[in-house]
């Protein structure tokens, strides 16, 4: 999986094959994130939104993922 383009309202992904490294298909979500980690199958799960919004891919659509307000000595770790 990999971001192949992304402006103010859109997100281009293409899904590539773990076995063959061939493309399986292309889509685009009608949000801008920005990938942060993939599930084993390489679909992307979770993903950054604008500054400081955790977000998930559900199918086509993000859903915001709420956060804890952190300290400026604090660091975010995400597990799922």
């Amino acid at each position: 999986m990999t971001a192949t383009s992304r402006t103010d309202q859109l997100t281009s992904l293409t899904e590539f094959s773990a076995n063959g490294g061939k493309r399986v298909r292309d889509w685009t979500v009608r949000e801008s994130f920005t990938p942060l980690a993939f599930d084993a199958t390489g679909r992307v799960l979770i993903g950054w939104q604008g500054p400081g919004k955790l977000v998930r891919l559900d199918g086509d659509r993000l859903t915001l993922i709420p956060m804890p307000e952190l300290a400026a000595e604090q660091h975010l770790q995400v597990a799922w």
